[in-house]
């Protein structure tokens, strides 16, 4: 991915991929053909001004909480800047991640890293179908008329009053693990900067917790795209820089020290993966800011493989070259201190400049929910953007609070890789499999084959027993790490 490319993109499409408030009524869903899709140029769910008139008409709040809500339903991509948009998702924080889960894992962790992206990819297809009425008589388009719009929606569909409650809590989850990570990701620079006789660990992540206080106040929906991007830049540095060096550095590989496979190994490996292949809740509006939604699955489809591929060439790379020594903050397995600490200066930008969208994706949660553990304390904003003295302050007290608590659970679990494995064992499974598969399954179970409904209920335990495992394993190995850290 170029640089140049990634710019033109977020020029044009990247300030627009956020909004603050997205006021959606199911009479706005109307059904296009084929050929309007093909050759007009109007809003997803029908005339722009029809739109405009009957959003000014309702006082109606939506019930779209989630992460969905940040990315603007009224652009239209093309199948290119959708693919860096997918790929952006996938191609992130995770593949950090990558070298650790194969060195647990073993080798047999790159052919697990294929399942999994095949599995994920199969699951993309799912959430995106499941916002259609498939069985539709209503409309003679060939494409059925979409009556879900979002993550949460469907749940809703499924469980009814409370499925996109569900959704929202376990996105809160997964975006404050996002958060935390982020802030390991700072706190391992100043690490490397400043020896331990100025410095400890732990006020090294307070250092990390002061340094992504301004970002973590920014509200400007385009500065975070653009903050965003640079964290995108950043990181695809880190990779093709890492990837040369282990290259180099060939002679020095030691992959016999690597195992074919372990069994405690292997159920942490995966769920770092899955963790690695988060990009579920985002997916349905992006595919709605398409040109040409009815292509979705083959844009999807080149997403994956280019981040899979990725992922197997640095994740190999460096676990061949470090074997068993393999660390979870892999650049701390670098001898040259300098380009350590260029390395760790390139991530800590990218965890500083990303700190801002979790942040404010949970605040948009928070605000948005109907909630009445939430709705009784946060303040739901005016569309116009005009807070009262007492939202502002609620405001700036929910950020605080967010930055405090992200670098607090920081502090008490500082190990990135287990940390990613955690989370990837309940949050990403539940985003990525569970949720897609279930909610597809229920909404079109008159429909879907018997084989298929195996093989969907099939996925689903399997993954459900590896993440169970995976949780205890990591749990294991996280108190372990944490002990070894005090002596």
């Amino acid at each position: 991915m170029q640089l140049s490319h990634a710019l033109s993109v977020a020029k044009s499409e990247m300030p627009r991929l956020f909004c603050k408030e997205i006021a959606e009524d199911d009479d706005e869903k109307a059904c296009l053909t084929k050929c309007d899709r093909d050759g007009e140029d109007d809003d997803e769910y029908g005339d722009d001004s029809t739109a405009n008139d009957e959003n000014d008409n309702t006082n109606q709040r939506s019930k779209e909480y989630t992460a969905n809500d940040v990315i603007n339903d009224k652009g239209h991509s093309s199948n290119s800047q959708t693919s860096f948009h997918v790929l952006n998702l996938i191609q992130g924080m995770g593949t950090l991640g990558i070298p650790y889960a194969i060195k647990v894992g073993g080798l047999a962790s790159i052919v697990h890293i294929v399942a999994i992206a095949i599995i994920t990819c199969y699951t993309s297809g799912l959430i995106i179908e499941a916002q259609y009425d498939q069985d539709s008589d209503d409309c003679e388009d060939t494409r059925p008329m979409k009556t879900r719009t979002g993550y949460a929606a469907i749940g809703d569909a499924v469980w009814t009053s409370y499925g996109s409650r569900i959704v929202s809590f376990v996105q809160l989850i997964h975006l404050l693990g996002a958060c935390v990570l982020y802030l390991i990701l700072v706190s391992n620079f100043l690490e490397g900067l400043f020896p331990k006789v100025l410095l400890t660990d732990n006020q090294c992540m307070l250092l990390a917790g002061v340094l992504v206080f301004p970002t973590a106040f920014l509200s400007n929906l385009s500065n975070i795209a653009w903050l965003s991007l640079t964290s995108i830049a950043s990181l695809n540095i880190v990779f093709a820089s890492l990837i040369f060096y282990s290259a180099t550095e060939i002679r020095h590989w030691d992959m016999s020290s690597l195992p074919i496979a372990s069994v405690d190994g292997t159920a942490i490996s995966l769920c770092i993966i899955l963790f690695s292949y988060v990009a579920h809740p985002y997916l349905p509006k992006i595919e709605g800011n398409m040109k040409k939604p009815q292509q979705f699955k083959y844009v999807i489809n080149i997403a994956f493989t280019i981040a899979t591929i990725t992922k197997i060439v640095f994740g190999t790379s460096l676990a061949c070259h470090y074997g068993r020594n393999t660390e979870q903050r892999v650049t701390n397995n670098i001898k040259n201190h300098n380009f350590k600490l260029v390395v760790d200066a390139l991530l800590a930008l990218s965890g500083l400049f990303s700190f801002a969208m979790p942040l404010n994706v949970i605040l948009h949660i928070l605000q948005k929910s109907d909630n009445p553990l939430f709705s009784g304390f946060f303040p739901i904003f005016k569309k116009d953007n005009k807070m009262t003295w007492s939202e502002k302050t609620m405001d700036l007290a929910m950020r605080v609070t967010l930055v405090c608590l992200s670098t607090f659970i920081a502090m008490l679990l500082p190990e990135f890789s287990l940390l990613m494995a955690i989370f990837g064992s309940v949050t990403a499974l539940c985003l990525v499999i569970i949720f897609p598969i279930h909610f597809y399954s229920k909404l079109f179970k008159h429909r879907i084959g018997t084989l298929q409904l195996i093989l969907n209920y099939t996925i689903v335990a399997v993954l459900i027993v590896v993440g169970a495992s995976g949780f205890v394993y990591s749990l294991k190995a996280l108190i372990r790490a944490l002990k070894n850290s005090e002596t």
